[in-house]
């Protein structure tokens, strides 16, 4: 059984406030369909966020596959609205050394440390860069990210993981190739001190999978070469592992991923829960908002008034277009 941290969040009830170099999201009316209690707002500039996580002061950090805005800090109005401070995130992206490029996953643990990953995937010409291959651990002061340390790279280490690849032989009969790596999701586990994996591809047959990481602190701290558990596979629909984060009050864990219309329409963005047993299945949950937000990729728990919520962003703005990206926020009592 996969157990996690009782995440050290706090709640915010501050009243959203404009002023220079702040921007405030408004709020746009909700579709016909949505949970009551939810709506959809825009955020100002940030538009293809990949994950997004709640620090210990209760502040959201978000990522984005941009390196020149690869991190951004925001804050939780009391009404459900996010808040987002340029002049924090230009001293948050002047503090970091080296290029991250195409992040797509987030983690925090008990201990305040936070670990950031790049997908690991080729760029479209089919080359692998440096700058895409990078699993990163470190800590945020202020908006100072301060020793940041890189993990030896994890793409090179589950090419050679004999377990893992003996699981998805004993699973599908055959192995995979790891040489398409692409992460998109992580999550702390405390209980265990191990950071999980989730996987957009390689899929096991179209099935999907999470891989444990059981040495973090040493793969950080002594570059340990990591050291995989056992791997968990996951049928949710044929579609890779798009987001992954854990509610420590009910001990569930959340899960998206993009699923096939069976209509025939767009492929839409589904939630599941995962008790975290490897022998498990997922569940899908009934949301009707989260199949309006293509890619909904920055999805994770968040605490404030009191109450645990779901954060959903969708990876759906345009940069050159200068359209922000649409995000919601749900009480989690409301997903069944």
């Amino acid at each position: 059984m996969f157990m996690s941290r009782k995440k050290l969040s706090l709640g915010l009830s501050a009243t959203a406030l404009v002023f220079c170099g702040v921007c405030v999201s408004p709020v746009s009316a909700a579709p016909a369909g949505s949970v009551k209690g939810s709506e959809f707002h825009h955020l100002k500039s940030i538009f293809e966020p990949s994950a997004v996580q709640q620090l210990a002061d209760g502040r959201l950090l978000v990522i984005e596959d941009e390196p020149d805005r690869a991190f951004s800090l925001l804050k939780i109005a009391s009404n459900g609205t996010l808040t987002e401070d340029d002049a924090a995130d230009t001293a948050l992206m002047k503090s970091i050394k080296g290029r991250l490029s195409d992040l797509e996953a987030l983690a925090v643990d008990a201990g305040g440390y936070i670990y950031a990953s790049t997908s690991y995937s080729k760029t479209k010409k089919g080359e692998r860069q440096p700058e895409r291959e990078r699993l990163v651990r470190f800590k945020l002061e202020g908006n100072s990210v301060k020793d940041m340390r890189d993990a030896p790279n994890i793409k090179e280490a589950l090419k050679k993981a004999q377990n893992v690849h003996k699981a998805v032989q004993g699973k599908i009969g055959r192995n995979v190739d790891f040489e398409n790596l692409d992460i998109e999701a992580m999550v702390y586990d405390d209980a265990g001190k191990r950071l999980l994996l989730g996987l957009r591809e390689p899929l096991a047959n179209g099935i999907s999978m999470i891989i444990p990481i059981n040495n973090p602190a040493a793969m950080f701290e002594k570059k340990a070469a990591p050291v995989f558990g056992e791997t968990v596979f996951l049928d949710i629909k044929g579609s890779g592992i798009r987001s992954l984060d854990y509610d420590p009050e009910t001990k569930v864990y959340s899960i998206t991923n993009e699923v096939r219309n069976p209509d025939g329409g767009k492929d839409y963005s589904q939630l599941w829960f995962w008790n975290g047993d490897a022998k498990s299945p997922a569940r899908p949950v009934n949301l009707p908002e989260i199949k309006s937000l293509k890619n909904a990729e920055a999805v994770g728990f968040a605490k404030f008034n009191g109450k645990q919520h779901l954060v959903v962003m969708g990876d759906e703005g345009s940069k050159k277009k200068q359209r922000p990206a649409r995000y919601f926020i749900i009480d989690a009592a409301k997903l069944k």
